[in-house]
């Protein structure tokens, strides 16, 4: 039988391999062992801009360009010895320009060289493009002003400048290194609750308060959000921390400025206050003396009658003195700075203390209404709570028309629940329009008239209440009132302070370098106690030396070792009595005494309120009285 190759079995699987060969979907070149080509395929012919007849006969290298391999030359020594070769090579198209193509190549039995080429340009150009969206983005986070880290199950593997800014660690430092050791102690089980929540890709926690530690020691609050994202080829955890300590302080000082400003604006009516009770004192004071001196000088003794009148008069006068020293007490605690300590307190004593201070600002305009629940214990500061009452009660009066003063009202109630207290204070005034009720906490905003408001009573006050865990909302009717209602936190009555009777009695020291200070303080604590007195620190060290005591009443100032250098030097000498350190001085010496853990007691102070600090002392709970 006649015909062409074709015709018998050799021929059509010829035939059948040329089809595949010309079909395929990649470009096949056939080579010698020089890489001169000896055959290709369509999709081959198509790659490289040419006909068959134009790139059989070419070396390989023809078709590449020059400087490509200069730098990266064929590995014709591996082709040789039977291996295969993968390169990503760029090739020289008919008009010049480059086309990145994936060569894959291997020496077959025949010895010739069999190269498989992919047209990747495309994916070449996107992964250039991906390169230099991950480098602008690299230097986008660099340049980023919050800091940003990304750490893998807690180790870091990225900072960037910023960070190393507001943790003052070179980022050498702290690559590699446990994430937790920049947080303070008592958040760090916060952190690690929220790095268990970021347990899939694309989760996230929101921005939170934390506390980290700089490189020299100090606390920084910064707040911190995070994201789960893939780092580099591994799953990871991207942080931004947002150093907000300056805020934090501007903050402060915007709400001290407020505080000063209601200390200004209530200075008359303060005034008037301390005026009446002062008015009394005095006149008091100066018939005693007149009496006492008229029996001085006539060598006689008063009579019961007369020593009754004295009597009488020296209550009044005590009285007096009282009152204006609740006053002065007010202002101070109004006027406190914003380290004053979070503790649990009766919020009807701030309270009182607002009312008393802004009694001014409702004269002739209204009525005022308590209806306090007893034990209204929760989660506060004095002072700072004082400044909200107060903030709310001026607004309350303000509100309020002296044209209808026999039929307004403002009316404070607390309320205790299980977990929560609430303070509502409800006035009968104009009223807040809706439009204005949603802008009330936007600081500077005022419904006051020119002069009356600065804008930033209520949104200081929300930002503290909120500090101690609370809230503080509004309602109004136009017309009608408005009502503001603070909830606080809640947590289980202190024990009663005064001692249980039947004990034995305490021993107790009372230091102070005023004669009548030291005094009068030991002859209040002797119907409770049994006091020995010292007027230094020098005696008082002597008789901490020779003797045991139970606890220690001692001033914070005094000439020579002052109150808080006296309790350290007892500490270090193996005395475990503990300390309540008396001033008036307010903040710096609360902070004094904080430092070697001694209770602080303010003065002036009444006897029940420095039995508390004693017998409180007495219990190891070093709180401000």
């Amino acid at each position: 039988m006649n015909g062409s190759d074709h015709d018998g079995p050799g021929g059509r699987a010829h035939a059948e391999y040329r089809a595949l060969f010309d079909d395929a979907p990649d470009g096949v070149f056939v080579a010698d062992g020089d890489l001169r080509i000896l055959d290709v395929n369509a999709r081959g012919c198509e790659l490289v801009g040419r006909t068959r007849e134009q790139i059989v006969g070419q070396l390989a290298e023809d078709f590449l360009f020059e400087t490509d391999l200069s730098v990266a030359p064929i590995k014709r020594h591996l082709l040789e010895s039977g291996g295969r070769v993968r390169t990503e090579r760029r090739f020289r198209l008919p008009t010049g320009e480059p086309m990145v193509v994936e060569i894959h190549a291997r020496k077959i039995a025949s010895g010739k060289v069999v190269g498989f080429v992919r047209d990747v340009t495309d994916r070449e150009e996107k992964d250039a493009s991906l390169r230099q969206s991950q480098r602008s983005f690299r230097a986008l986070i660099d340049a980023f002003p919050d800091g940003v880290l990304v750490h893998d199950k807690g180790v870091v593997v990225y900072a960037n400048p910023s960070l190393e800014r507001i943790l003052g660690h070179p980022l050498g430092t702290m690559l590699g290194s446990n994430m937790l050791e920049a947080v303070h102690p008592d958040d760090r089980a916060l952190i690690v609750q929220r790095m268990a929540q970021l347990d899939a890709p694309g989760k996230s926690v929101p921005f939170v308060e934390e506390r980290l530690i700089h490189a020299d020691g100090h606390t920084i609050v910064c707040e911190v959000a995070a994201v789960r994202v893939s780092f580099e080829g591994r799953e990871a955890a991207a942080a931004i921390i947002r150093d907000i300590s300056e805020r934090i302080r501007l903050q402060s000082e915007l709400a001290r400025a407020d505080r000063m400003t209601t200390v200004g604006r209530l200075a008359a009516g303060v005034a008037h206050e301390i005026g009446n009770p002062l008015t009394f004192v005095l006149l008091n004071l100066e018939h005693q003396i007149r009496v006492l001196e008229s029996h001085l000088e006539g060598g006689t003794s008063p009579s019961i009658e007369t020593l009754r009148v004295l009597s009488q008069g020296a209550r009044f006068a005590h009285e007096g003195t009282e009152r204006v020293a609740r006053i002065v007490k007010d202002l101070k605690n109004l006027s406190r700075r914003e380290d004053e300590p979070v503790l649990l307190l009766d919020v009807n004593e701030p309270i009182e203390a607002a009312v008393t201070l802004a009694a001014h600002e409702l004269d002739g305009r209204g009525r005022l209404e308590l209806d306090l629940a007893p034990r209204a214990t929760a989660l506060g500061a004095e002072g700072r709570l004082c400044q909200v009452f107060v903030n709310l009660l001026v607004n309350a009066a303000h509100a309020l028309d002296p044209a209808k003063a026999s039929e307004n009202v403002v009316a404070i109630t607390t309320r205790v629940e299980a977990d929560t207290v609430t303070i509502s204070i409800r006035d009968t005034g104009s009223g807040i329009s809706s439009a204005d009720l949603e802008r009330v906490f936007v600081p500077f905003f005022t419904t006051k008239p020119a002069g009356l408001g600065t804008g930033l009573g209520l949104p200081i006050s929300r930002d503290i209440v909120e500090a101690f865990g609370g809230t503080l909302t509004l309602s109004s009717v136009p017309g009608a009132g408005t009502t503001a209602t603070i909830v606080l936190r809640r947590q289980a009555d202190a024990p009663s302070a005064r001692p249980t009777e039947g004990k034995a009695r305490r021993r107790l020291l009372v230091v102070d370098d005023d004669d009548a200070v030291l005094g009068s303080t030991a002859e209040l604590l002797a119907s409770t106690y049994d006091v020995t007195t010292a007027t230094s620190t020098g005696r008082a060290k002597e008789l901490l030396e020779a003797a045991t005591f139970d606890a220690i009443v001692c001033d914070v100032t005094m000439g020579g070792t002052s109150g808080p250098e006296l309790a350290a030097w007892s500490k270090a000498r193996g005395i475990d009595a503990p300390f309540v350190l008396m001033s008036g001085q307010g903040p710096a010496s609360a902070r004094d005494a904080k430092r070697v853990h001694a209770v602080f007691l303010e003065k002036p102070f009444l006897e029940g309120v420095l039995v508390d600090a004693v017998e409180r002392a007495l219990r190891g709970k070093p709180e401000r009285a």
